[in-house]
This record gives C-alpha cells, sequence and structure tokens, in this order.
C-alpha cells in the first residue's frame, strides 16, 4: 500500500499506508471531511497512477531479457550411451551455469556448500558465502530451462521406462554391481538408477557409473 494513500480514519488518527499519524480531532475529522476526502482521491489516483508507471517499466524490462533458450538455444535429449553428468546434451546448461557464476569471487558448488581453493601445495574447503550461494542460485534458476531431458527409455513420461530401469539393474547386478537400485519417484522427469546404497559402497558407485552406459544401451537393443 502506498504511504500517500490515507486509507482510513481511526480513533482521531489518519492511518498513512498502516502508520497512525495523531493529532486530529474527531470535531475536526467532521469539519474537514470533504477536504480529506479531496485529498484521499487525489492519493488514490496518484497511487494507483504510480503502479500502473512501475508495471510498464517491469514488462518492458522482461521483454528486453533475453531468456536462456534465447541465449543459448533449445536443449537436447541425453543419450543412453553416456552417465548424465558427462552428457554432451548438457553442454548447454553446463556453459550457462559457468557464464553467470564468473563473476563470484570464487566457485561456490550447485548446492552452494562448499568451496574449494589451492593455498600453496594445499587445498582449503571452505563453507560458501552468502554473495556465492545467491548467485549460484540465481544461474540455477535462470539456466534451469537448459537442461536436456532425459534419454527416452528412461523419461518417465515412457510408459515402458520403469520396465527398462528395472532391466538394466538386474544385468548391473549379474555384472557384480551389488548396490544398485531403481530410484524412488522424486517427482522429476526420469526413472533414476542410484548406486552405492544406504552405506554409499565405493565399489558399487565406481563400477555401476562405469557399466551404466554399456548395459543400458545393451538392454535398448533387446
Amino acid at each position: 500500500m502506498s504511504l500517500t494513500k490515507i486509507s482510513a480514519v481511526v480513533g482521531g488518527a489518519l492511518v498513512l499506508g498502516g502508520a497512525a499519524v495523531a493529532g486530529l480531532s474527531l470535531s475536526a475529522q467532521a469539519a474537514e471531511a470533504p477536504a480529506a476526502d479531496a485529498t484521499r482521491a487525489s492519493a488514490e489516483v496518484s497511487s494507483t497512477t504510480t503502479h500502473a508507471a512501475a508495471n510498464e517499466v517491469a514488462k518492458a524490462v522482461d521483454a528486453s531479457t533475453p531468456s536462456a533458450i534465447q541465449e543459448y538455444g533449445t536443449p537436447g535429449r541425453e543419450s543412453l550411451a553416456y552417465v548424465a553428468a558427462a552428457d554432451p546434451a548438457n553442454d548447454l546448461y553446463l556453459t550457462c551455469i559457468a557464464d553467470r557464476t564468473e563473476s563470484a569471487a570464487s566457485a561456490a558448488t550447485t548446492t552452494g556448500t562448499t568451496t574449494t581453493e589451492t593455498a600453496g601445495s594445499s587445498s582449503l574447503t571452505r563453507p560458501a558465502t552468502a554473495a556465492e550461494t545467491a548467485v549460484g542460485e540465481q544461474a540455477e534458476a535462470f539456466c534451469a530451462p537448459l537442461e536436456p531431458a532425459p534419454p527416452w527409455e528412461l523419461d518417465r513420461s515412457n510408459p515402458e521406462a520403469p520396465a527398462f530401469a528395472a532391466e538394466v539393474v538386474k544385468r548391473l547386478k549379474a555384472a557384480g554391481v551389488t548396490e544398485v537400485a531403481v530410484a524412488p519417484d522424486d517427482g522429476g522427469d526420469r526413472v533414476a538408477i542410484e548406486f552405492g546404497g544406504v552405506q554409499n559402497d565405493a565399489s558399487s558407485i565406481s563400477k555401476g557409473m562405469e557399466l551404466l552406459p554399456s548395459v543400458a544401451l545393451e538392454v535398448a537393443r533387446g
């Protein structure tokens, strides 16, 4: 609510944008009612005009600011031939993130929890600063439209995706990956496969990530 708009008269005080301004008696209010009404009407017109102008400025700024897709191009779809993080289909998204975080004092992780710096021969890890975290969050929000779609075989909109993922898990286990499972539905667009189990078994993670592309392609070819 605009501070110039008279919104109410309460107990002998004018309320301006929620802040009471004392010094006006009830009898004075009655005597000055026409003037107060005129002031109120003028203030409301002024406030409405100001808000309308601000909205037009905001629309102009939005229209002049390119979206991530306008700036970088249309994202593609990932391939089974790659572990998702290494898929070239992620290049647009990763380039966008890098471009929009390079102005930060030092790089923050995408989760905003830690930053690693090198001092001499030592590697020092410290919490990300509030500024770094904000930069990362803003970059992720802007670049989100550039995230590629998952492989069709693992796309949640594909009714056969759960069965495909289950078969990949079965074959990975047969290949010696002990801790591997179809991940619970997190509401995302892909049926994911997770490695390591509750104990974060390092062997299952490394071996599973190594074998995943070839096993997934094998299942896709039938």
